[in-house]
């Protein structure tokens, strides 16, 4: 059997058909489509942008919250250590304090903690006694600042002074007197009576001072005035007591 060259052709037409519909059929009904594909860095994009966490932008810069002044004692001994003031305010604000005593102005300036508060210690030993010691604190903080204001006032200064009674004897022309003030006063004792005026300075360090008083002969049995004058700081007390002169021969 002879095959023509036409027969050939539509032959391997045919075949061309068969192969074209295999190859476009539709999968079976049970096959499911498998997954698409995401190149690996397109998925570390997306995982991190959901890890990514809000982060709050406040709408405004941090203000100062306001500003308290304490202080530890209101009326410290004379010659405390010390004295502590605390200013309450909003953490992280700067905090400046000044103190006025008598006669000068002290300045100070720290940091407010994370607890708001800004903490100064003082050291008192010329705070004249009786005297206000006035306090101003400003706290800053970015383009704001509050200002408040406090005071504390050291115990006065004061004295007591006793005769102690000691009878005169022979030799001995003296009567002794006790005094009772701030520790370092300077002390200063003045004697009159009929017969004359006489006068003593001492210090005080611990406060409590004995001063012998001369006494004359024409004294014995009269009324002797001592008058005490106590000094510290630029503040002045008084005292006074009286005595009369006893002899026992």
């Amino acid at each position: 059997m002879t095959v023509t060259p036409r027969q050939l052709a539509a032959a391997a037409a045919v075949v061309v058909v068969v192969l074209v519909s295999m190859a476009t059929r539709a999968p079976a009904s049970g096959a499911l489509p498998g997954p698409p594909v995401i190149s690996s860095a397109a998925a570390t994009v997306r995982a991190a942008q959901a890890a990514k966490p809000k982060i709050y932008t406040p709408s405004g810069p941090l203000k100062v919250g306001g500003c308290v002044i304490s202080v530890s004692d209101p009326n410290p001994k004379i010659a405390a250590a010390s004295e502590t003031i605390t200013v309450r305010t909003t953490a992280g604000a700067w905090v400046s304090l000044s103190a006025s005593y008598a006669s000068y102005t002290s300045n100070y300036g720290t940091q407010a903690a994370q607890d708001g508060n800004a903490v100064f210690e003082l050291v008192n030993p010329n705070a004249t006694p009786g005297r206000t010691v006035t306090l101003a604190a400003r706290a800053t903080l970015q383009a704001s600042q509050a200002d408040c204001n406090g005071s504390f006032t050291p115990e006065s200064l004061a004295c007591s002074v006793t005769a102690l009674g000691e009878a005169l004897a022979a030799g001995r022309s003296v009567e002794t007197v006790a005094i009772s003030t701030a520790p370092g006063s300077q002390v200063r004792v003045e004697k009159s009576s009929e017969s004359g005026f006489w006068n003593y300075s001492k210090s005080a360090p611990s406060g409590e001072v004995r001063i012998a008083i001369p006494v004359s002969a024409a004294e014995v049995g009269r009324s002797v005035r001592v008058q005490v004058q106590v000094a510290m700081l630029g503040a002045q007390a008084g005292c006074v007591t009286s005595f009369v002169p006893v002899f026992h021969g």
